[in-house]
């Protein structure tokens, strides 16, 4: 999975293919299974990229396997933020103020931080948790366990 993550697809899928040999011939299915998102995906890579017309019953079962486990524990198939793009400390703490609704200004303000600085931090955050906008990299952030999600005030 690593050699995915880092962008060496075709040396992740030559790896998940030598384990898929293993698992066939010992059953190790539930280490396929209980690897999350990341191994989801990696799996439906496979089956689109290395299998031939003819469906695979055995991948077919441990995708089938994973999203089962997925629908029991939720967080399985959550993405997990690569190493490679960890937010800094600067963009977490961006992070925190965008999670109270703060706008550009506001963060420039609090930080003392430019507020084209702000934006751009803004702008990196998105692209390394891979949303669209300030409210899905709350989400995201939240989802991955980086945020504490908001207790709604009574």
């Amino acid at each position: 999975m690593s050699d995915h993550a880092d962008g060496r697809e075709e040396e992740a899928l030559d790896h998940i293919a030598s384990a898929l040999e293993l698992s066939r011939q010992y059953r190790y299915d539930r280490i396929f299974a209980d690897e999350g998102q990341r191994m989801f995906k990696l799996l439906k890579l496979y089956r689109k990229k290395r299998c031939s017309v003819q469906k695979d019953l055995y991948l077919e079962q441990l995708i089938s396997m994973a999203e089962k486990t997925a629908a029991l524990h939720p967080r399985y198939l959550k993405s997990q933020l690569p190493k490679q793009t960890a937010l800094t400390d600067t963009e977490m703490r961006v992070l925190r103020l965008l999670s109270d609704y703060k706008t550009n200004a506001e963060i420039s303000e609090i930080t003392g931080m430019a507020e084209e600085t702000a934006k751009k931090h803004c702008k990196h955050i998105i692209a390394k948790l891979e949303v669209s906008n300030r409210y899905q990299a709350v989400e995201k952030a939240v989802e991955l366990g980086l945020l504490e999600p908001k207790k709604m005030k009574a």
